[in-house]
């Protein structure tokens, strides 16, 4: 599999649960957008995390497209489980 591919999958998959909380919220709201998705800036970072998602893809090399997808849509535990484990640092 391609870095493209992987990329674009692991991308897909961030995307893919964007959407999918977004079709949720629609409906627990009787189909009225909730504020976060009128702010510019929840999209911004929803473009880095879907970047984030391709690159972890790439990192951990996933072999299949699905397995890209799967890296994708656990990006975010991925991500505060790193956070978690890097020793704090103090600051001087």
């Amino acid at each position: 599999m391609t870095n493209g591919l992987m990329f674009v999958c692991g991308a897909g998959g961030s995307i893919f649960v964007g959407v999918l909380t977004l079709y949720y919220e629609l409906q627990e709201n009787s189909y009225i957008l909730p504020q976060r998705y009128k702010r510019p800036w929840y999209y911004v970072m929803r473009l880095f995390m879907a970047g984030l998602s391709g690159g972890l893809a790439m990192a951990f090399q996933a072999t299949t497209p699905l397995g890209a997808v799967h890296i994708g849509i656990a990006a975010p535990l991925i991500v505060e489980t790193l956070q978690r484990t890097i020793p704090h640092i103090p600051r001087m």
